[in-house]
């Protein structure tokens, strides 16, 4: 036994092997997502696990079940302890619904492929299997007896279907294998091959194997076509066609009893394999055979014989699901499903029309950046191919889209892809979201490629800077903001360092002065009258005078430098006492020592002016987003006249604080645009407020995804870039942050935070949790009307 003193040989070695999959991009991982994530990648097709109907169907016969009968384990394999009446019923139904004479119960697909082609196999015989059969198939073959196992062209069964199928999304191998006819004429052909004479003469067998469906591709098995190969071929029956239906069972057929079904073969095809698993939402699966099949895997089939059965939890399952393929809902999920197909692909055709390289070629479809079959889908997995499968997924995943990255060998070289699969539970707007998330990859892979050399010299020039700058063009934004991130990260970090003291970070105090009542339709925000009954907030008058400055004493002495109160208002009209009551609490703000600052909504240039009179230090408006994208989030408030007040509280001597949210369902595009409208004002903001969107249950973004933190980082370091003096506060948001990523901030150019009890009306990282954040980092709090300024910063 290997002594717990770090690693064993053995265990060196394994690492070895896996740090070579590590550098060739093919180490597998265990994953998981949220639960609010969107699921693009499940073989759930038909979202029936997820059914009310089939939920309540299946408690309900749970709680049938007698007491003495085992629930959650069968107690044994099938010829032992684990059969029960249940088991052989549901075999029997099972093949009476899909036309079969007897079926056998197998614990997966997986095992099922591995046991039957393992044993099936008879010394002399050959198994004949499409070049994409599954791994399972695989597996079998090299356990069987099998004198030949030998693969054909991906769903070629003729010579001249082998030039279509290298222009598809499989293996371009000129050296590939050939078609169907051609395997087999060449096996069978040869009078100087010894193994072609018994096949030949009818004495040995040859089996041909493929699936209905295939799992990465999505395309459908020509059966016809290869029923028709096989009897021209071997005219003796001694060809012995095998049916995986593990994608195609609930998909296709009346009542989705699977391909075979669908086109009347049942007779024309040995054994075929059905899971449960996938589009029927349970586990398990059956293989259906001959009455003398079954028997005599009962008694070879090695992963049955030695596996322990199914449980009558998942029997039940499997009986409940077979139950809701015969009522009307059935038929309505599997139409959704076929309309989402082909909604789907018309939005993804359309895509990736728009993106491609620049040095396409009408005739090189390999060198598109992304690629999809122009044929309409016929099964509900969709393969977008792409030379930057991870990327694009991984892109998708940040955004709450689950889709997986397929690359070699699990699929042949230059076949990479992401893999789209559809289900019934799917929404329009789902897919919008997903195709929505694509194009911008696309966008900034397209931009990343053709602006890296000009942002390199933007950046330069901008590190070089020593005064902003306030003429940046939109495409100079956009090569900053497209610039790899680490290298982005570090010069914005640089540029930082220029106009600040790393060290010094403010620390802002934000009181909701006046909470709720608010006529604005601002779609993030609970204070709005319309969601007020959704989200539960009570609309609270405006708080005295005496509560606002103990509140400011407070965060004073917690070591807050700026005070800042929020009031739910459109605007100022009309609110004479209102104002008067909040310059007297800017003067008393004032008074304290600290900075003060207010977000009223739209103010006109004499209450501006009022407010300066008083003592304001900064007055809050936050553009929110682009220009472009804001017509969406908000309809009673324009864009112009939120410059407007800018522009009113600029004019009056007023420091201007102005930022954006970022998640509200934007593109980069938009985060592009925000930051071009706030780095091009007169004068650059003296503060930008970067707020991660913090989902209320409802409001009408009450159900976005989080935001990934790349983004979040991204923005702040070209905010930096393109704003070298401004403040740029980390907002809304940073309580989902980890202390590494507020880290990462600070080094990319954030030095302001809210802390405190609360921030309006969500959750806020405490003073306490902050001093230690302060602590452990070397930070300190920047001091009120004292920012430190480093040599050259203006």
């Amino acid at each position: 036994m290997a002594k717990n003193m770090g690693l064993s040989k053995l265990e060196d070695r394994l690492a070895a092997i896996l740090a070579d999959r590590e550098t060739r991009s093919q180490r597998r991982r265990l994953s998981t997502f949220p639960p609010h994530s969107v699921d693009f990648s499940s073989n759930s097709y038909l979202s029936l696990s997820l059914t009310p109907e089939i939920r309540q169907t299946y408690l309900e016969l749970l709680k049938s079940v007698p007491d003495s009968t085992p629930l959650f384990g069968s107690g044994g394999s099938r010829l032992l302890d684990g059969n029960s009446p249940l088991s052989e019923d549901l075999e029997r139904e099972v093949a009476a619904f899909h036309g079969a004479p007897t079926g056998l119960l197998f614990n997966s697909g997986f095992d099922a492929n591995a046991g039957l082609f393992a044993c099936l196999t008879q010394p002399g015989d050959v198994v004949v299997y499409d070049e994409l059969a599954h791994a399972s198939m695989h597996d079998g073959m090299r356990a069987s007896r099998a004198a030949l196992c030998v693969p054909f062209r991906h769903n070629c069964v003729y010579p001249e279907q082998v030039q279509r199928c290298q222009d598809s999304t499989t293996s371009k191998r000129k050296d590939g294998p050939k078609s169907l006819s051609e395997t087999l004429h060449q096996l069978l052909g040869s009078d100087d091959e010894p193994l072609s004479a018994a096949p030949r003469s009818g004495e040995r067998n040859v089996f041909i194997a493929v699936e209905g469906v295939y799992s990465m591709d999505g395309d459908v098995a020509p059966l016809k076509d290869i029923v028709a190969c096989i009897e021209h071929r071997l005219p003796r029956g001694n060809g012995y066609l095998i049916v995986d239906e593990a994608h195609s069972t609930g998909i296709f057929g009346d009542q989705g009893r699977g391909l075979v079904c669908e086109l009347g073969l049942e007779d024309k095809v040995f054994l075929r394999l059905h899971t449960f698993g996938k589009a029927m939402g349970s586990a398990g699966a059956i293989v259906l055979c001959s009455p003398v099949t079954r028997e005599y895997l009962i008694n070879y089939a090695r992963t049955l014989v030695y596996t322990t059965a199914l449980p009558t939890s998942c029997l039940a399952s499997i009986k409940v699901t077979y139950a809701f393929l015969s009522t009307p809902q059935f038929d309505d999920v599997r139409q959704k499903l076929r309309w989402l197909m082909h909604y789907t692909h018309s939005l993804l055709v359309a895509i990736c029309a728009r993106h491609t390289t620049q040095d396409d070629q009408p005739t090189s479809s390999d060198r598109l950046l992304i690629r999809v079959n122009p044929t309409p889908p016929t099964s509900p997995i969709i393969p977008l191919l792409t030379s930057q499968p991870r990327s694009l997924a991984a892109f998708c995943q940040q955004r709450g889209l689950v889709v997986r990255p397929i690359v070699a060998p699990t699929v042949p070289e230059g076949s990479e892809r992401v893999r789209i699969c559809l289900h019934a539970a799917n929404t329009k707007e789902q897919v919008d979201r997903l195709g929505q998330a694509i194009e911008e990859w696309g966008q900034e892979v397209r931009d990343g490629d053709t602006t890296r050399r000009e942002a390199s010299r933007i950046l330069r020039e901008a590190v070089a800077a020593t005064a902003p700058r306030n003429d940046w063009s939109k495409q100079e934004v956009a090569a900053i903001y497209y610039h790899p991130l680490l290298d982005l990260a570090f010069q914005s970090a640089t540029i930082h360092r220029r106009f600040h003291n790393p060290a010094e970070v403010q620390l802002c105090t934000l009181m909701n002065i006046k909470t709720g009542g608010c006529t604005e339709d601002c779609s993030y925000c609970a204070q709005s009258t319309r969601y007020q009954s959704g989200t539960g907030l009570e609309a609270k008058k405006v708080e005295s005078v005496e509560s606002v400055l103990a509140a400011a004493r407070v965060a004073r002495d917690r070591g807050s430098t700026r005070f800042c109160m929020g009031a739910a208002w459109r605007d100022m009209r009309g609110r004479k006492d209102a104002l008067r009551n909040i310059k007297a609490m800017v003067e008393g703000v004032r008074a304290l020592g600290m900075e003060s600052c207010v977000t009223l909504g739209m103010i006109d240039g004499e209450q501006a002016r009022e407010l300066k009179d008083a003592g304001l230090t900064a007055y809050n408006h936050n553009l929110d987003t682009s220009r472009e994208f804001y017509k969406s989030i908000i309809s009673t408030r324009g864009y112009d006249e939120r410059l407007r007040t800018l522009g009113h509280v600029r004019d009056a001597g007023i420091n201007v604080c102005s930022g954006g949210i970022l998640g509200l369902g934007e593109t980069a595009a938009d985060r592009i645009g925000l930051l071009h409208t706030a780095a091009t004002l007169p004068a650059h903001p003296e503060s930008f407020p970067a707020n991660a969107l913090v989902p209320i249950k409802g409001t009408p973004l009450g159900d976005r995804p989080p935001l990934d933190f790349t983004t979040m980082l991204r923005t702040i370091a070209a905010a930096r870039v393109v704003m070298p003096a401004t403040i740029i506060r980390i907002a809304a948001g940073r309580k989902t942050m980890t202390e590494e990523q507020q880290a990462l901030c600070f080094m990319a150019g954030a030095n302001a935070i809210f802390t405190g009890e609360k921030m309006l009306t969500t959750d806020c990282n405490g003073w306490d949790e902050d001093g230690v954040l302060f602590g452990r980092w070397g930070l300190e709090p920047m001091r009120s009307f004292q920012k430190s300024l480093v040599p050259g910063a203006q």
